[in-house]
Formats: C-alpha cells, sequence, structure tokens
C-alpha cells in the first residue's frame, strides 16, 4: 500500500511538475504573441504616421500649386493686349513652336509653326476686357480653314459665351482662358 501511495504521489508530483511546465511554456506563447502584436502596433503606427505626413506634405504643395497658379492668373489678367499677345507668343515658342505675327497691325493674330516650318496651328487673342462669343469662334474657323492650319488657338482673359463654347466642339479649335495660360506656364 506504501508503495502504491508513493507510485501515486511520485506520478502526481510528475503530473504537477508537466502541469507547470506546460503553463510556463503557454506563458511565454502569450508573452510571445503579446510582443509580435505589439511590434505589428508599433509598425502600423509608424507606417499611419508616414502615410499622415506624406498626406501634408502633399496637401501643402497642391496648396502652394494653386497660389501659384492663382497669382498666375491674376498677373495674366491684368495684362494689356500688347503685353497679353507677348506672354501668349512666349509660351507657345516654349512649346516648341515658331510664332509669327498674322498681319502687322494686330498683334493678337499669330500663325504658329513647327520647327520643320509647316504651319501648325493659328492663335488669336482678344482684347483683354471682351469675352469670345460664337462670332469670335466662326471667325477663328474662317482664317484656319483659310491658312490651312490643322489647329486654332482663341485666347479670351475674360472667358467664353456659352455659345462659344457650344461652337467649337466638333471643331479642332481650342479655347484658352487665363487658367489654361497659368497651367500652360507652370
Amino acid at each position: 500500500m506504501r508503495a502504491a501511495l508513493a507510485r501515486r504521489s511520485a506520478l502526481q508530483g510528475a503530473r504537477r511538475e508537466r502541469e507547470k511546465q506546460e503553463r510556463a511554456r503557454r506563458q511565454a506563447q502569450r508573452a510571445a504573441r503579446a510582443r509580435e502584436a505589439e511590434r505589428r502596433a508599433q509598425e502600423r503606427s509608424a507606417r499611419q504616421e508616414a502615410e499622415r505626413l506624406r498626406a501634408r506634405q502633399e496637401a501643402e504643395a497642391r496648396a502652394a500649386q494653386e497660389r501659384h497658379l492663382l497669382a498666375e492668373v491674376a498677373r495674366l489678367k491684368n495684362l494689356n493686349d500688347a503685353q497679353l499677345a507677348a506672354e501668349v507668343a512666349t509660351l507657345f515658342a516654349g512649346r516648341g513652336l515658331v510664332v509669327e505675327a498674322a498681319d502687322t497691325e494686330t498683334a493678337g493674330d499669330m500663325l504658329l509653326r513647327a520647327p520643320d516650318g509647316t504651319l501648325a496651328a493659328v492663335a488669336r487673342c482678344l482684347p483683354a476686357g471682351r469675352a469670345a462669343g460664337r462670332v469670335d469662334v466662326q471667325a477663328l474657323e474662317a482664317w484656319r480653314q483659310a491658312a490651312e492650319a490643322r489647329q486654332g488657338y482663341l485666347i479670351a482673359p475674360a472667358g467664353f459665351s456659352p455659345s462659344a463654347v457650344r461652337a467649337v466642339r466638333d471643331l479642332p479649335l481650342t479655347l484658352v482662358d487665363t487658367h489654361l495660360l497659368a497651367h500652360w506656364k507652370g
């Protein structure tokens, strides 16, 4: 009986020891999972902070670009007719076109030639305070066809009437206001 009790006591001691080791192993696993979860949470937090910083920087850059664009629009709107024509000629030249005055009396009419000398487009700058209408679109299209140019540009710092916008819909003409000029410059 004593031998059985001793064996039973030894088995219970061994079982308690195994349970103790199992608890220690589970605690070590839980601690490892907790450390891994903490590490992942820190990485996620760092990633989110980096994304917020990048988004903030992009927003600031967009805001600065918008402020620059609005300042350029305001500057372009304040140019007189001759200054506007010179600015437009500079912009077209910057796009690789050779700019020629179409008429010595009209500073706003320009022939835009490709570097090889072929006529690529015609451009007309309207007076600064005048919005372009359907008649202006029709006149530019007639001039474009007579000059046999592929493209026409109607530049109107004061904007375009709805009928002008509708009239240009199926024509190879581009309506250019001060915002588009500012984008070209930017």
